[in-house]
């Protein structure tokens, strides 16, 4: 578990979910972290983020109004493919298999809520510095 304060500083991250408490825990607990988190409760204010603002990593809800998590994930595809792969999926649920079979498919990892702290930042942690994560795994 990655416990130390500043580990992510000056990390941007985006956090995209309709339920405000959510991207407010998410914020706590990154920022503790160092990270800078914005919010978006809606799928239409995070793609106007995503076409205005550079992310180190987006951490998204799939199961939105729409435009839901798959549409976002496809806008990234064709727009922005270095986020979408430091892009984190939380959910609720366990979706039907078209659903979960994109996430394997995209190689996006996901977390079912709720979820531990430590996987949340573990999570953000890897996905935002995979080069270290590689050289320390393979020491």
């Amino acid at each position: 578990m990655l416990t130390q304060t500043n580990v992510m500083k000056g990390l941007k991250i985006l956090a995209v979910d309709d339920y405000p408490e959510m991207t407010s825990l998410v914020d706590d607990i990154l920022s503790d972290t160092g990270a800078s988190v914005v919010a978006a409760n809606t799928g239409p204010d995070a793609i106007r983020l995503l076409m205005s603002t550079r992310f180190d990593l987006l951490i998204l809800d799939v199961g939105m109004p729409q435009p839901d998590g798959l549409k976002i994930l496809e806008f990234l595809k064709t727009t922005n493919p270095g986020l979408l792969r430091r892009t984190l999926v939380l959910t609720g649920m366990q979706y039907h298999n078209k659903t979960m079979g994109t996430l394997v498919r995209l190689g996006i990892p996901f977390l079912l809520k709720p979820f531990r702290i430590e996987e949340l930042v573990d999570e953000a942690w890897r996905l935002t510095h995979p080069r270290a994560l590689y050289e320390r795994t393979c020491k």
